[in-house]
């Protein structure tokens, strides 16, 4: 089988271990506590099922919304396609299997575990806690609501607007 050949003409065992490998990728995608409503790991998912989904008979995207059983707050609308981007079925097999192949290596690490970051990069001598602060900051506001503005930050923003 030639690597040019289009996903849609491909035998459907090979579809549906190009499916269920992107649904592995997508179940291990870590999930962004701060945007929880603009998931790369939902957007992909929702690709798949729309376009490699119904080459293996899967239910209609619909359908699939409807079956999860733990509720997700609505997606964020879905950014328009850039131009002369193409949709999973028309995409030939070297290509979707380069997109698979860097899924991958996103979720498992593989850059930083073959370019580990050096210790003075982490911790610099002008600032050794920056980045552990930073770190704990975007824990905080994760977990923690954001607080009401006091009386001084509401006075100078209502003053300099």
């Amino acid at each position: 089988m030639s690597a040019k050949t289009v996903v849609s003409q491909l035998p459907r065992p090979e579809v549906e271990r190009l499916y269920k490998a992107f649904l592995d990728v997508v179940g291990r995608w870590p999930k962004d506590p701060l945007r929880m409503d603009q998931d790369f790991a939902t957007v992909l998912s929702q690709r798949i099922h729309s376009e490699l989904g119904p080459l293996v008979g899967e239910p209609a995207p619909k359908a699939v919304a409807e079956a999860q059983s733990t509720p997700t707050p609505p997606p964020a609308t879905p950014p328009t396609p850039a131009p002369g981007a193409k949709a999973f079925d028309a995409l030939s097999l070297e290509q979707i299997g380069q997109d698979l192949h860097a899924f991958q290596a996103i979720v498992g690490d593989k850059f930083k575990q073959q370019y580990p970051l050096s210790e003075s990069i982490l911790k610099p001598k002008i600032a050794p806690i920056y980045y552990i602060d930073m770190l704990e900051k975007l824990d905080n506001a994760a977990t923690n609501p954001p607080k009401a503005p006091n009386f001084f930050q509401r006075w100078f923003r209502l003053r300099w607007q």
